[in-house]
């Protein structure tokens, strides 16, 4: 967090006069990088102050958004830690930063239900939606690692696999015109590009991943007609259902 917190002072200085992440940042754009508000910043700030500075008891009172504000911090460093960038300081590191993670979830929890007992429901929805935009803004500006790895939260099978989909929907976007196809819309598309990659799992399967590897554009192609084929007879369908009702 207080990485954060002097990122964002350094960034102010600068006076905003970019709209983009830092030329440091990772190499991987995000298409979404959320909005600024200060107000997420403020509590971040809120909740390093309260955590460096304890109180004689030792004990820290949170409200839900500064624990997030910890669970986000925690997560950052232990990333920066995963990636080399910092020494763990202790011997059991990680058991210890899942231990502290599960601790600061019981109270985001609890945060959150005397926040939703005192304001409503409503009004933690709307709060919420705030504070995850504002985040998404702090991780692309401020928590974008320096070196090749992905920003954080887009490591593992999963984020690989939502690249992966992504990159298919758009050429799938530019590609199905050129031949003739109307494009479904978003939705329908990303379903039918998730289908084609399970197509394209049990191809492997079946025929090997060095086969796969050496005939890629038997797998490439496998997958293009698979979300071809169902566009095609969707609109077979669509032109059949019209056909019918105008008669």
């Amino acid at each position: 967090m207080r990485h954060i917190v002097t990122a964002h002072s350094e960034w102010e200085q600068r006076g905003k006069e970019s709209c983009s992440p830092p030329s440091s940042t990772s190499p991987h754009n995000r298409k979404d990088e959320g909005e600024y508000n200060p107000l997420v910043l403020a509590i971040i700030a809120r909740a390093l102050e309260k955590t460096t500075i304890a109180s004689d008891t030792r004990r820290v009172h949170l409200d839900v958004f500064e624990s997030s504000a910890c669970v986000v911090g925690l997560r950052a460093t232990q990333t920066m830690v995963r990636h080399g960038h910092m020494e763990p300081w202790l011997r059991n590191h990680s058991c210890a930063v899942q231990r502290l993670l599960s601790k600061l979830e019981r109270t985001r929890k609890r945060g959150k239900t005397a926040f939703i007992r005192l304001h409503g429901s409503a009004a933690f929805t709307v709060s919420s939606q705030r504070w995850q935009q504002g985040l998404r803004f702090v991780r692309s500006f401020f928590l974008s690692c320096t070196c090749r790895h992905p920003p954080f939260g887009e490591t593992g099978t999963r984020g690989r696999r939502k690249r992966m989909v992504a990159s298919w929907v758009e050429k799938f976007r530019l590609e199905l015109p050129a031949a003739g196809i109307e494009v479904p819309p978003e939705a329908q598309l990303r379903d039918l590009v998730k289908r084609a990659l399970r197509s394209g799992r049990r191809f492997i399967d079946y025929y090997g991943l060095k086969t796969a590897r050496d005939h890629h554009d038997l797998l490439h192609e496998r997958i293009w007609n698979f979300v071809a084929d169902r566009c095609r007879r969707q609109r077979k369908k669509d032109g059949l259902s019209r056909s019918y009702l105008s008669k």
